[in-house]
């Protein structure tokens, strides 16, 4: 009876210990549990710390990105509106140039202001050019020189624009700083369109002639080729109102200089068309050409 006792009371402890331990267990088991799912809150799709990170870091990289390319297309919207209102300036400062413009009554004090606006607003939008190649991410010293003889061309058209008020007129001077300033600008436009026509960035298919080509931007290329144009031609007016001052009285009624005023008034138009088709190149820029050249 003793015996039976005894292990009927050790049966009793064992008993009472294995439901502590199951306690214990149990207890455990769900602290594991509470630990599996904050784990699994933090590192969703089994990703660690250091993928987490690295998700993190490249949504950085694409909101700077995307803030970047906000900002260019801002910038190059008001280019767009700065060389419309430079054109259209220019056209009219350049016909207030022309003889037969001194023999009407509606001819302002200073016709000549027009110009002077124009290459502000010409200025404008070469600095902001400037400043987008030098913040880019992997800017190019090439381009950051073009840039700069563009803002230098900018700054001689406007010093020399300051000659043509009533009180500081001086042909010539305006002439050689116009003509300056058109040489200049020749320079950051043709580098421009050589960069465009011998880049190879994408490939179009290969045609049914055997060779394929590179996309071109057509409407960019199509614009500079204007402002191209508008330059050479502003070079050679002011070649001729220079070449004509030189042997005239220093005043522009003389009839001599409407051969070089009607380029002028040229440039000034091309300049226009120029404007016209870089807004073309931003909002249709799938608008594309290629070049392929075929051997027989």
């Amino acid at each position: 009876t003793t015996v039976a006792t005894l292990e009927e009371g050790t049966s009793h402890d064992v008993h009472e210990e294995s439901a502590t331990v199951a306690t214990i267990e149990e207890g455990n088991s769900h602290d594991v549990y509470k630990e599996s799912t904050t784990v699994y809150n933090t590192t969703p799709y089994g990703l660690n710390d250091d993928d987490i990170a690295k998700i993190a870091e490249e949504d950085d990289h694409n909101k700077k990105e995307n803030t970047a390319c906000a900002r260019s297309l801002l910038f190059d919207i008001i280019c767009c509106v700065c060389l419309h209102i430079m054109s259209i300036f220019l056209i009219c400062g350049t016909s207030y140039l022309h003889p037969r413009t001194y023999e009407t009554a509606e001819r302002p004090n200073e016709p000549y202001t027009f110009w002077l606006v124009g290459v502000i607003f010409f200025i404008s939008p070469m600095v902001l050019e400037l400043r987008k190649r030098y913040t880019n991410p992997s800017p190019k010293l090439t381009e950051i020189i073009m840039s700069v003889f563009a803002v230098l061309a900018g700054l001689s058209w406007f010093v020399g624009t300051c000659f043509l008020f009533s009180t500081t007129f001086d042909m010539k001077i305006w002439s050689s700083a116009w003509l300056l300033g058109s040489l200049l600008n020749l320079m950051p436009i043709s580098f421009d369109i050589v960069a465009i026509l011998f880049s190879r960035k994408e490939k179009t298919l290969t045609s049914y002639t055997g060779g394929g080509g590179d996309y071109k931007p057509l409407f960019l290329t199509v614009g500079l080729s204007f402002s191209w144009v508008a330059n050479l031609l502003f070079l050679v007016g002011s070649s001729l109102m220079l070449n004509q001052s030189r042997f005239a009285e220093p005043d522009v009624t003389t009839c001599e200089f409407s051969d070089g005023v009607g380029v002028l008034i040229s440039g000034a138009i091309f300049y226009l068309f120029h404007s016209t088709f870089y807004t073309l190149s931003l909002f249709k820029s799938g608008w594309k050409f290629t070049i392929h050249i075929a051997s027989e």
